[in-house]
Parts: structure tokens; C-alpha cells; sequence
């Protein structure tokens, strides 16, 4: 669950060639995509990913946490924690997961 001072955010929908961004806000929990980020041989575009953080000023990240149907998780998953981690380190803010 997202802390009430947290208002304003930036999803990312991971994926191992690109991954969906998407920005929201808790105040009408409303949300809309406004990007795409490239992943090349495991290598996030962290240029793009500076720009659209700087652009949009999050609060705090959403990255969703897909699992299979059987709460197992998906092969990637190794690479959706680095990312996560560096999402972290890099700006210093909360990473929430939400379930796929």
C-alpha cells in the first residue's frame, strides 16, 4: 500500500527488450503511459529512464511483480530485482510492487 504523502508516481511494466512507463497520481488513482524504455542484451536505457524522472518528478516507483498463475515467479525475475535495486539507489525513492 502506497503512503498517504505519496502522491505522485511512475510505473514501469519490466520486460527483458523494453519496458512500459506509465505515470499516476493517488489523488484520483488515475494513470496513463508515456513511454517506452529500451532494454538491449540486459542493459536498461537508464538515459531515458534520468529523463523521464526528471521530466515527471516522481514521488515514489510501481513496478509490476509478474508471477505465474501459480504465484511462481517468472524467469526474469533476477533481473526485475536488480532493477528494482537500482531504481532505489540511483534516485533515492520507495519502489512499490503491484502484482501483475
Amino acid at each position: 500500500m502506497v503512503p498517504e504523502n505519496i502522491v505522485n508516481l511512475m510505473a514501469f511494466d519490466f520486460g527483458l527488450k523494453q519496458m512500459g512507463v506509465a505515470v499516476g497520481q493517488t489523488i484520483t488513482n488515475t494513470a496513463r503511459p508515456i513511454d517506452v524504455v529500451a532494454v538491449k542484451s540486459g542493459n536498461v536505457d537508464w538515459a531515458k529512464v534520468d529523463s523521464l524522472v526528471t521530466d515527471w518528478g516522481p514521488d515514489a516507483f510501481v513496478l509490476g511483480l509478474s508471477l505465474h498463475m501459480n504465484g511462481a515467479k517468472q524467469s526474469f525475475h533476477p533481473q526485475l530485482e536488480f532493477f528494482k535495486k537500482e531504481l532505489t539507489r540511483r534516485y533515492k525513492k520507495e519502489v512499490f510492487w503491484s502484482d501483475e
